[in-house]
Formats: C-alpha cells, structure tokens, sequence
C-alpha cells in the first residue's frame, strides 16, 4: 500500500513481442492444418477402398498412410502454431520438423513417379523460406527464455 491507500502492484515483466516471421508461420501452420483436414474429410467416404480386392497393394498401403497419417499432420500443425504463439522453443523445432518432413515427402512423391509440378516447386520454396525463417538470429532469440 502507498501512502493514500491504494494498492501498488509490481511491475509486470515485459512482454516477448513475435517476430513478423513467427505470425507468418503461425498462420501458415494453421492453413495447412485446415487445408489437410480438407483433404482428409473425403478420405473417410471410400474407407472399404483400402479393403478392395481390385486395388494394388501400393494404393492401399498409400491410402491407409493417408487416412491415418493426416489427422495426425493436422494435429501437428495446430500444436506447432500453439507453441509459436506462445513463442515455446519446441514449437519452433516443431514447425522445422513438420516443414522439414513436408520436403522429404515431396521427394519421395517426385520419386514415386508424380513428377515435378508447379505445385509441388512452390511447396518446396515455402517449406525452405519458412525453415530459413525459423534459423535466423533475431527469430531464434525471441523463444529464449
């Protein structure tokens, strides 16, 4: 109390400010999280699929990947931006391992016989812009405790 009897409070720690860059990943993550669910959604309608008789095993082992892989992406996604925003350091290793595994998977697509393209070449820049992003001093230093 001061000497008119109002409370003093102690002054509060100064707040970490987000670097453009982490905002940017943020809703990027986010995008991506809605996007997969997108295309996960009508997964789900063709589940016998992966029972059929009439379909290579590579397709069926391809679709189970998938009907059980991209929720598990899109949680991922959704946690990463959550430790972003909270400007936690796993949330930043988190989001160089989701757009790391995003690369590594486009080339096993381009080895699978896809091909390259225009898609797929704008992904592998956003994965290694958003890499290089999370890398640098001053992003770095904003989820040092």
């Amino acid at each position: 109390m001061n000497d008119m009897g109002s409370r003093v409070s102690a002054p509060r720690p100064a707040a970490r400010s987000r670097p453009g860059a982490v905002i940017a990943v943020i809703v990027l993550s986010l995008l991506r999280a809605i996007l997969t669910i997108f295309v996960w959604l009508p997964l789900l309608q063709y589940t016998d699929a992966a029972t059929s008789s009439s379909l290579d095993a590579g397709i069926k082992t391809l679709y189970t990947t998938l009907l059980f892989g991209l929720p598990i992406l899109a949680i991922a996604e959704v946690a990463v931006a959550v430790g972003l925003w909270m400007l936690k350091n796993w949330g930043r290793i988190g989001a160089i391992v989701v757009f790391g595994l995003d690369i590594v998977l486009g080339f096993v697509f381009i080895t699978l016989g896809t091909g390259f393209s225009p898609g797929q070449i704008v992904g592998f820049a956003v994965d290694v812009i958003v890499i290089v992003m999370l890398l640098q001093p001053n992003v770095v230093s904003a989820f040092e405790e």
